[in-house]
């Protein structure tokens, strides 16, 4: 898992609006970093989505979450997330609101201070890494969209 190769969307972000769509915000990447997992959102549904499910005898040490808006259209309000294992789904980013992550192409990362998930010796039972949209994104009409990819960067070791 050593090569970053995420898509397309990291390197056609708008460089011109918000410091969150900068290219050395997104790059700031650790050499040990991997990406450990990714899963495409529709933001405007109420769900749990699995990002990684930790192999047994490893240990997760997240370091930083990325997300991409894929899609956005006539947003009006913002989806509010948190990322985590086990019920509640926030052990790795508490509730967070989306804040101003409105628009196609747009990027938000999170730095994790301190995430360590073991994952048991069985592997039936290894941990899974989860986001959780407890609050979906609103928008005008029935056809516009709120679609983001959440990227976990870290190690497993």
């Amino acid at each position: 898992m050593g090569n970053l190769n995420l898509n397309p969307y990291l390197v056609t972000f708008d460089t011109t609006t918000a410091a969150r769509n900068t290219l050395p915000y997104l790059i700031d990447l650790n050499p040990a970093d991997s990406l450990l997992g990714s899963a495409v959102i529709d933001g405007k549904t109420e769900t749990q989505t699995t990002i990684l499910t930790v192999p047994a005898g490893k240990t997760c040490i997240p370091t930083k979450i990325l997300f991409v808006m894929t899609s956005a259209s006539e947003v009006t309000g913002v989806a509010t997330v948190t990322v985590g294992e086990t019920a509640g789904w926030d052990t790795i980013l508490g509730s967070t609101a989306l804040t101003n992550f409105d628009a196609t192409g747009q990027s938000w990362k999170e730095t994790i201070a301190d995430g360590i998930i073991e994952a048991t010796a069985n592997p039936d039972e290894a941990s899974v890494v989860k986001i959780d949209v407890a609050t979906a994104a609103t928008t005008t009409g029935a056809g516009d969209t709120y679609t983001f990819t959440v990227y976990l960067f870290g190690a497993l070791v």
